[in-house]
């Protein structure tokens, strides 16, 4: 699509919108008739309106004459293109009716533009959006990898130390040391061993006993302070 007329962007009652400049539409629809009274009275027919379909600017413009720089101001009419299409079949000639195909050309493409990059942007966003999920998966993933290997670890720990010789039952320690059963009330220790152990922090693990069951198993150190063994 060849372009006919300059459409640029404006700003009319703070609203961005596709725009010309009087003085070219003018020229492109080749009146005969002065600019100004054109301008004037074409806005006149179509009731137009000021800062909704057109806006003036005044711009100082200067010129050369022979007695040296003359400066003077120009007042110029910025036109929606929709104002415009209205102006140029006001024309009734070949001219207008072509200005205004290309008016109406012009809004089809930027619709269509537009709407694609509507889609674009909304596509974008699905993405990111799909793209920022993926990544709190992946990091909801290796934390929890992390818990599970930092249970196993602490599960082979506890079983480490537990199944070790530096925890013992109450009866097989007074066996290890010779110490008589007589005078103790085990059950009564057991308690005693297992307080001590919550208040030092001491981890206490079970054996299983064909006659009695489970049994607990204490830390040496809590054993030996209870029985009083350097």
């Amino acid at each position: 699509m060849n372009e006919i007329i300059t459409i640029s962007q404006a700003m009319i009652n703070n609203t961005e919108v596709n725009a010309v400049n009087a003085r070219d539409l003018h020229e492109v629809l080749e009146s005969d008739t002065k600019f100004s009274d054109w301008i004037k009275r074409r806005l006149d027919e179509t009731d137009a309106i000021l800062n909704a379909d057109y806006m003036i600017v005044s711009q100082k413009r200067e010129t050369i004459t022979e007695y040296g720089k003359k400066a003077s101001i120009i007042t110029e009419y910025i036109l929606t293109t929709d104002i415009a299409k209205e102006i140029a079949m006001m024309e009734r000639n070949e001219k207008g009716k072509q200005v205004r195909r290309y008016f109406i050309e012009v809004e089809k493409a930027y619709k269509r533009d537009k709407v694609t990059v509507s889609q674009l942007d909304y596509m974008q966003i699905q993405l990111n959006y799909l793209k920022e999920q993926d990544r709190k998966i992946h990091e909801l993933e290796n934390r929890t990898d992390e818990i599970h290997k930092e249970q196993l670890k602490a599960k082979h720990n506890i079983n480490r130390i537990l199944n070790n010789d530096n925890y013992m039952t109450l009866i097989a320690y007074m066996n290890l040391y010779g110490i008589s059963q007589k005078g103790y009330h085990i059950p009564s220790l057991g308690k005693k061993a297992k307080k001590m152990s919550d208040e030092q922090g001491a981890f206490m693990g079970a054996v299983i006993d064909p006659r009695y069951g489970r049994i607990n198993t204490y830390s040496v150190e809590i054993l030996r302070q209870i029985f009083n063994i350097a």
